[in-house]
């Protein structure tokens, strides 16, 4: 996996309940690519951003009885810091993959800067 981080461009998180609070992979993979985006720096004038989230279940942004988010942890609050595609719970089924589609090339089309 190192190497496939090395190679791209962009690394898309898929983010849920179980991979974000169980899996030592997924947190070591998201610290990885943020060391790239500290490499990368400020590409052309703008702060490199590799890391595209996806959150699958509502987990990342679920917040607690005192307003904290549940999720706690530096790999979950970077992830909040980037543009992460989030789950429309008010869609049907159908309409939340349309909906994640047009956040993906909005957010895609605009780290390309066109």
């Amino acid at each position: 996996m190192d190497r496939g981080i090395e190679l791209s461009e962009k690394l898309i998180v898929c983010c849920s309940k179980t991979a974000l609070t169980t899996s030592t992979w997924v947190r070591k993979e998201v610290r990885r690519a943020v060391e790239k985006e500290h490499q990368w720096g400020i590409r052309d004038g703008v702060e490199a951003e590799f890391l595209l989230p996806i959150d699958l279940d509502g987990f990342l942004w679920q917040q607690d009885e005192r307003g904290g988010y549940e999720c706690k942890g530096d790999v979950p609050n970077t992830l909040r810091e980037r543009h992460a595609l989030k789950r429309d719970t008010g869609l049907a089924e159908d309409d939340q993959i349309a909906s994640w589609v047009e956040q993906f090339k909005r957010v895609l089309w605009a780290k390309l800067g066109e």
